[in-house]
């Protein structure tokens, strides 16, 4: 009998932040978890308020200050005026930042080559598909 949906999401989601803690240990100069999904979602969000940043990215405002702080200080980031609320400002990936967080993503998948790299084609089809679906629940 299959097991539930919930059930093997949350292995699935287990599974996910082993490897990421795995390829993540491996790289000499790895991001930490929080500027790593800083940036993704600067990229993916489009500009937005370093508040809204904070509690995404699960770290306090006075945390997410300093996370893109250096991150700006790399040219990752840029902190322009929110069209909203002049007084406001906004956060944006630059494209520096989306070259890096590119290269960074392929640099993680790369440190777990050796684990992965007798995969059949069937498996890493169903591996490639499986990401598909998640990111077509995930972006709905």
């Amino acid at each position: 009998m299959p097991e539930s949906t919930g059930v093997v999401l949350a292995e699935l989601i287990s599974v996910v932040h082993r490897c990421s803690r795995t390829a993540t240990l491996r790289l000499p100069e790895a991001l930490s978890p929080s500027a790593y999904r800083t940036l993704a979602l600067a990229r993916d969000r489009g500009p937005v308020r370093l508040g809204e940043l904070a509690e995404l990215v699960r770290v306090s405002q006075p945390g997410m200050t300093k996370i893109v702080a250096a991150l700006s200080a790399d040219g990752l980031l840029t902190r322009i005026a929110d069209p909203e609320d002049l007084r406001a400002r906004t956060v944006s990936i630059t494209a520096t930042g989306i070259e890096f967080l590119g290269d960074y993503a392929r640099e993680l998948g790369a440190a777990l080559t050796e684990e992965f790299a007798d995969l059949s084609p069937d498996e890493l089809t169903a591996l490639a598909n499986a990401t598909d679906i998640l990111l077509s629940r995930l972006d709905r």
